[in-house]
């Protein structure tokens, strides 16, 4: 959820860890264009994002990540997943801003993580993203 730098990062990721189904969804058609060009085999002009979701997967998705900082967002995100699934809080929302989740989808042994900088240790990883993955789609026009 979310197409700006850091969501196109997170379906660049996707990408690379093989996912065969990547949903993007943003409220700007145009970052859909590009998380298209980045490997998103599917886009969602965001309105009510756990159906439009489970209109494409059905149960849900294993994964969710909210890029937006929105908690608003980050609560559809989690609705999103299916039972087992994981939501991951990439973006950040205000600090002391509360949030609202429907706390019966806990007990689908759902899980809300965050991230602080990915979580990830570029020295290591980074050898292995060859620039051909990702330099052709930041070069494409629209």
């Amino acid at each position: 959820m979310g197409c700006g730098g850091v969501g196109l990062n997170v379906i660049q990721g996707a990408v690379l860890a093989g996912a065969t189904t990547i949903i993007a969804a943003d409220v700007a058609d145009q970052k859909l264009k590009q998380a298209e060009r980045l490997g998103a085999t599917h886009t969602l002009l965001a309105t009510d994002l756990p159906h439009q979701v489970a209109d494409l997967v059905k149960g849900g998705v294993d994964y969710a990540f909210d890029a937006t900082g929105a908690p608003g967002v980050l609560a559809q995100a989690f609705a999103s997943t299916q039972p087992g699934g994981t939501t991951v809080m990439v973006g950040s929302p205000p600090a002391g801003h509360p949030m609202t989740l429907d706390t019966g989808l806990l007990f689908a042994s759902r899980r809300l993580m965050g991230t602080q900088g990915g979580d990830s240790s570029p020295a290591a990883t980074s050898p292995c993203w060859p620039p051909s993955t990702y330099a052709a789609a930041w070069t494409s026009t629209p």
